[in-house]
């Protein structure tokens, strides 16, 4: 489900109920495939958002155990990411921004905002809640000037348009 470039023209992708992330090499027609030895056994979920960081790391989500997992290209390790769950969460679609992860929660009604930069225990998102209460949040990206642009509606009633001036 979830599928990225990175500068070179590789295509990475990740494996749905796997864990694991591949890459596939245009030029030499070769597929990689990387296992991740941090994946519960028979553990299963969909991935649905993929980016590629400046920093040569990938980032996707993981739907069902409420998680971003970042796989580092230069070394080949994979580190999970808690991801701030309320009653109801999804994960869904990912970008990054400079050293920022941002990601829409599709049942939790919010963006998340995760730093690249902290270190430590308590590391923390920033959440930008949705205007419409009891909302989807669904697709979104960034503007030149860094304004988050996001889908928001409620089922069978419409919906909005947001801008978000991070800034």
């Amino acid at each position: 489900l979830a599928i990225t470039l990175d500068p070179s023209g590789n295509v990475w992708f990740a494996e749905t109920n796997t864990g694991n992330v591949a890459k596939f090499d245009p030029a030499t027609k070769q597929f990689t495939e990387i296992k991740n030895p941090s994946w519960p056994a028979k553990a299963r979920s969909q991935f649905w958002g993929m980016d590629y960081s400046y920093d040569g790391d990938l980032w996707y989500t993981d739907d069902t155990n409420n998680a971003l997992w970042k796989f580092s290209t230069a070394d080949g390790t994979y580190t999970p990411v808690g991801f701030p769950a309320g009653n109801q969460s999804l994960p869904q679609h990912v970008k990054i921004a400079g050293n920022k992860v941002i990601v829409n929660d599709f049942y939790g009604s919010k963006i998340a905002i995760y730093d690249t930069k902290q270190s430590g225990v308590g590391r923390t998102y920033q959440t930008i809640p949705s205007p419409l209460p009891g909302s989807f949040v669904a697709g979104f990206d960034i503007d030149s000037h860094g304004n988050i642009w996001y889908t928001n509606w409620i089922l069978r009633q419409g919906g909005a348009l947001i801008r978000f001036d991070y800034a």
